[in-house]
């Protein structure tokens, strides 16, 4: 079986593998493989994935402790998520909306799970609810959400707005999603000769061609282009790692260790290295090289305190 390519299905399979890490703990990812049919590459992007989600304020030590180590994926969910969490009318009511807009973006038939989930969500939150969440048409979403399932490869228009022009290519499409209001296709592009994100709103035609797709699927995980941060730290530091994806890790032979961590926001970073505290270093990239000190100063600041 293939990773699915809609959010719904794939957090849904991520789901079934967390169940089973909070029974068993450690479980050999080769396994998990066989079980889900799946590719241990593939494997291994949900589990990185499962790293980044917790709860509310996503600090290191809120999100899910699940790593691997070698062979295995390990797992203790239970120090974030072993006892039931009350949501607030706000908490609720953004859950909802979530719920609607997922059920609403989905490019696969659901089962009725979601609906019966945003149901008895609504229902509990009383008056203010239901919600519809209202979808503007999207121009040649269905067309290529087309192409991706049946594995072929689609002829497009597309304006460049760093050129402004407008070329034609042929392109393999892998999956659709959603950023910052924007949808985009993730593809492969023969005019490019590579791998590429287009703003479905920019594209001017589509022709679905007979050719089917040949272009391997991206495997290398959920990180894939994220900027890579290089912290330096010192060896009683290494244990907060556990809870965060590393890129890589190396001994620089003198009691420190240099850490390669995805950036995944600013803020995360800030909180993370007021956790990890004094001797923490960040190497590179070299506008993020003050990033404790400023992290250090803006806490301060909250409280009235100066440095």
């Amino acid at each position: 079986m293939s990773l699915p390519q809609t959010s719904i299905d794939r957090f849904r399979l991520l789901f079934s593998i967390l169940a089973k890490l909070s029974v068993e703990h450690s479980v050999r990812i080769d396994d998990l493989a066989q079980e889900y049919e799946l590719e241990r590459d593939d494997v291994i992007g949900l589990l990185e994935l499962a790293a980044c989600c917790g709860i509310p304020p996503y600090t290191p030590e809120a999100l899910l402790f699940v790593y691997i180590d070698g062979e295995y994926v390990k797992s203790d969910l239970e120090a974030t998520m072993g006892s039931p969490r009350q949501l607030s009318a706000p908490d609720g009511f953004v859950l909802a909306v979530t719920i609607r807009s997922m059920m609403a973006n989905s490019s696969t038939p659901e089962d009725g799970l979601l609906e019966s989930v945003a149901q008895k969500l609504e229902s509990a939150l009383g008056k203010v609810l239901p919600v519809t969440v209202a979808q503007n048409p999207v121009p040649w979403f269905a067309q290529i959400k087309g192409a991706i399932e049946s594995q072929l490869q689609v002829e497009i228009e597309y304006f460049s707005l760093s050129t402004g022009s407008t070329s034609s290519r042929v392109i393999e499409p892998l999956y659709l999603f959603s950023e910052q209001g924007n949808w985009y296709v993730d593809a492969y592009c023969h005019k490019a000769n590579g791998y590429r994100h287009f703003r479905i709103d920019r594209i001017r035609k589509v022709t679905i061609l007979d050719t089917p797709v040949t272009a391997a699927r991206r495997q290398s995980g959920f990180f894939e282009d994220s900027t890579s941060v290089f912290l330096k730290v010192n060896a009683s530091q290494l244990p907060m790692f556990d809870r965060v994806f590393k890129k890589s890790i190396s001994d620089s032979g003198d009691g420190t260790f240099v850490v390669e961590i995805p950036l995944g926001s600013r803020v995360w970073l800030d909180n993370f290295l007021l956790i990890l505290g004094a001797g923490a270093k960040v190497l590179s990239p070299e506008d993020l090289c003050d990033r404790p000190l400023q992290a250090a100063r803006e806490l301060l600041r909250i409280y009235g305190q100066t440095c």
